[in-house]
Order: structure tokens, then sequence, then C-alpha cells
């Protein structure tokens, strides 16, 4: 059985949120840590959409998709797309 807690923090060295907090939640439980748009991403990314696919469905730029992707990655402290999709599904947000 996969140990959330510890899996995190090896991943993040600056734990940005535990298994507690959920993937996309603020530390401390102040609220979510994506904004709505970002979770739209996150889900699709998490279906296997490209940024050009993304854009299409939602009715924005491929480069506002990509602005959406750095900022996810930044906010949940993950060096890549695959890092951010694992530790989500680990913590059931996907």
């Amino acid at each position: 059985m996969l140990d959330v807690g510890l899996w995190s923090m090896a991943l993040a060295p600056q734990k940005r949120f535990s298994a507690a907090d959920g993937c996309g939640q603020r530390p401390g439980g102040g609220g979510r840590l994506f904004s709505g748009r970002e979770r739209q991403v996150i889900r699709l990314l998490s279906e296997g959409k490209t940024s050009a696919e993304i854009a299409d469905r939602l009715s924005i730029s491929v480069n506002t998709v990509k602005n959406h992707r750095r900022n996810i990655l930044h906010k949940a402290n993950c060096r890549n797309t695959g890092q951010l999709l694992s530790k989500c599904m680990a913590l059931g947000e996907i």
C-alpha cells in the first residue's frame, strides 16, 4: 500500500499540500489551491488531452492553456504533468 504522506514528502521538498488537504487544497484547509479553470485543465490532462485539445474544448487560446499548466505545476510544486497527475491520483482527486 502506498504511504501517501511519505510519497508526498519525497516528491515535494517544500510540501504544499498533504493527503489531509488534498490535491488542489490550500494547506490548513483555507480553500482551494487551484482555480476552477485550473481544475478543469487538470481533469482534461488526466484524460490525455493535449494543450490544443484543451484550448478547443474550453474555448481559450493554447497560450492560455500553457499558462494554466505552468501555474498549476508551480502551485503543486511538481516538475512535470506526469508528477502532478500521479500526485493527484494518489490523493484520490482524479
